[in-house]
C-alpha cells in the first residue's frame, strides 16, 4: 500500500490564528494606562474575533458615531477619505440603549486651561444612537484595529488624575508601572486613568433594522476625570450652559470645540437623524461669546461654573505644552480632522 501523502494545513486565517493589537503599540504609548484597561481591551478584541469567525465576516466591525463617521481611511488603510465608499468599507447602523454623552478634550479640541469638549456614550435604555460600521478588512485586523485604539483611547491620555495619590506600598500590596518601569503605587480608590474612553462590544443594527452584528465601539469612561457626568456629579445632567463654555475653547491639534460640533449637526441633518435640543442650545450660547476672553465666556453663561481642580495638572512630559500649541503632544498623536 503506498504511504499516504499527508497535505500542510492552510495557513491560518486572522480571526482563528487571533489578533494581538496591543503588540502593535509603542510601549510609552501605554504607559500608565491601567491593566484593568488593557485586559479589557484583550477580552473585547477576543469577542470580536469570535464575532468575526462565527458569522463568517470578511471585516472587523468598529462602530463610529462622530468623527469616525467622516474621517476614517487611515484606520480602514486607505490613503485618503476619497478612496472610502459605502458599503464597501462601511454601513449605516445604530447602537440602541445608548445615548450621547459628553467628554472632555485636552489635547485635540481644547487644551488643559480651557478643555474643549467631544461626544461620548453612554447606557441608556430606550435610547439609540445613529452612527456606522467600518468594514476593517480582515487581513490587516491587527494593524488596523491598532490605529483604531491609538486614536480613541489612548491619543488624549495627557492629566494627571486628581484621585492618584501615592501611599506605602504594603498598604495595598502591589503597585503599577510607570514609564520609567518603577513602581507608582497608587490609591485603590479610583483608577488611575484619563482615558476619555473605554472598549466595549456591542450589538449593533445594520440598515435592515433587523440583522445585527457585535461591534467594537468606544464608551465614555466614567472613572475618568474627563467625563462631564462625573465632573460636575449632577443628576439633572449637564447644561447647555456648561457644554457652551467647553464649545468655546479655541481647540488645539485638532480643531475648535464648536466646529467638532457644527460638523455633527451636519452629519445628523444629512442622515435625516434629530440633532438633541441641547446641542444645538449650547451652540447658539457658545457664539454669543468671545472665546478669547475667559470672563466674557463665564458671565455670559451663569450656572457653567468650571472644576478647575479636574484638569489642573498635566503629565511632565506634556507640560511644554502648557499653552496650548503643539509641542509636548502625546508619542505617535497626530493633529486630527475638525
Amino acid at each position: 500500500m503506498p504511504p499516504r501523502t499527508i497535505l500542510p494545513d492552510p495557513p491560518p486565517t486572522p480571526a482563528a490564528a487571533g489578533w494581538n493589537p496591543i503588540s502593535r503599540l509603542k510601549a510609552e504609548e501605554l504607559a500608565d494606562i491601567p491593566e484593568t484597561v488593557i485586559e479589557t481591551l484583550t477580552n473585547d478584541i477576543r469577542e470580536l474575533r469570535n464575532e468575526v469567525k462565527d458569522k463568517g465576516l470578511d471585516y472587523v466591525p468598529v462602530f463610529g458615531y462622530l468623527s469616525l463617521r467622516y474621517k476614517n481611511s487611515h484606520e480602514l488603510g486607505k490613503n485618503n477619505q476619497d478612496e472610502v465608499c459605502e458599503g464597501k468599507d462601511w454601513l449605516p447602523a445604530t447602537l440602541r440603549g445608548h445615548d450621547l454623552d459628553y467628554v472632555m478634550s485636552t489635547q485635540y479640541r481644547g487644551h488643559y486651561q480651557h478643555p474643549g469638549v467631544v461626544a461620548g456614550l453612554s447606557r441608556s435604555e430606550g435610547k439609540s444612537m445613529e452612527g456606522i460600521i467600518l468594514k476593517l478588512p480582515v487581513a490587516n485586523a491587527e494593524e488596523l484595529l491598532a490605529r483604531v485604539i491609538r486614536r480613541e483611547l489612548l491619543d488624549e491620555n495627557d492629566l494627571i488624575h486628581p484621585r492618584a495619590r501615592r501611599v506605602r506600598p504594603h498598604a495595598i500590596g502591589q503597585s503599577t508601572p510607570t514609564a520609567t518601569g518603577q513602581a507608582a503605587p497608587t490609591s485603590p480608590g479610583k483608577p488611575r486613568s484619563n482615558l476619555m474612553y473605554t472598549s466595549a462590544v456591542r450589538p449593533v443594527t445594520l440598515p435592515d433594522g433587523v440583522t445585527t452584528v457585535k461591534a467594537l465601539v468606544f464608551v465614555t469612561n466614567p472613572d475618568s476625570a474627563k467625563s462631564l457626568a462625573t465632573v460636575f456629579k449632577d443628576s439633572g445632567g449637564v447644561s447647555a450652559e456648561q457644554l457652551a463654555y467647553f464649545m468655546t475653547s479655541k481647540g488645539n491639534l485638532g480643531g475648535s470645540s464648536i466646529d467638532y460640533w457644527k460638523r455633527f449637526v451636519a452629519i445628523c441633518e444629512q442622515a435625516g437623524t434629530p440633532v438633541p435640543p441641547m446641542v444645538l442650545q449650547a451652540i447658539a450660547l457658545a457664539e454669543q461669546c468671545d472665546p478669547a476672553n475667559a470672563d466674557d465666556v463665564l458671565l455670559k453663561l451663569k450656572g457653567a461654573a468650571t472644576p478647575r481642580r479636574v484638569w489642573h495638572e498635566r503629565k511632565p512630559e506634556l507640560q511644554a505644552g502648557r499653552d496650548g500649541g503643539q509641542t509636548g503632544v502625546p508619542p505617535g498623536a497626530q493633529p486630527k480632522p475638525s
